[in-house]
Formats: C-alpha cells, sequence, structure tokens
C-alpha cells in the first residue's frame, strides 16, 4: 500500500531532485530515491525534524465531489403462475370373490390335510 507524500526534497546521496518524502505507518519520514535506489528512514526525533524541516510541502488539493447518480428503481420481477397438475384418479379394485394365491383362507397345505 503507498504512504501518505507529505512532501518532496533532493535525494542526500544523489542529488537527484524532487524525492517524495513519505509517512511510514509509525508516523516517521522517509525518502525512497528512484534514482540511485536509497532509502532513507529518520529513527530519532532529531533526524525527523531535519528531514520534515527539509522536505518542501506538497499542496494538498481536494477533489470535487462527484455526484451519484440516481438509484434505478428494478422492476419486481414477475412471478410465474405454478402449474397445478390435476390428481390422477385412482381406480379402486375391485374386490374378487375367488381365492388368489395371496389369499391365506384358502391355502391348503400340499397333500390334503391341515
Amino acid at each position: 500500500m503507498a504512504q501518505k507524500v507529505i512532501g518532496h526534497c533532493a535525494c542526500p546521496l544523489c542529488n537527484f531532485p524532487k524525492q517524495e518524502v513519505r509517512e511510514a505507518k509509525g508516523g516517521k519520514p522517509y525518502i525512497c530515491c528512484d534514482e540511485c535506489g536509497a532509502q532513507i528512514f529518520s529513527r530519532q526525533a532529531k533526524s525527523v525534524k531535519l528531514l520534515r524541516d527539509r522536505a518542501q510541502a506538497v499542496s494538498v488539493e481536494k477533489p470535487a465531489p462527484v455526484a451519484k447518480p440516481a438509484p434505478v428503481a428494478k422492476p419486481a420481477p414477475v412471478e410465474k403462475p405454478v402449474p397445478v397438475e390435476k390428481p390422477v384418479p385412482v381406480e379402486k379394485p375391485v374386490p374378487v370373490d375367488e381365492p388368489t394365491i395371496f389369499d391365506m383362507r384358502f391355502w391348503k397345505p400340499e397333500g390334503g390335510e391341515v
């Protein structure tokens, strides 16, 4: 994540102009030179003050507010009617007076007697 630019100054090593002075997460300034690749971090209160004084402040322009477009109302979804199936008529079984193979009342073991 890019840190906040707090100013510009020349690189202390190669004297390349207009290097960004950024603020680290801890609030201390540092320089990373694009020309020579040097990274200069200030650790003590005196060096923090010197680097902040040396940096030419960045003019921060507030961007103009962008008007948000009005929300577009979405049309309500059309619910499709669920087709209702007609119940299939169930045929009632016709009572049979004749014994079937599943009717135990008329079962006789082979050999004849019970």
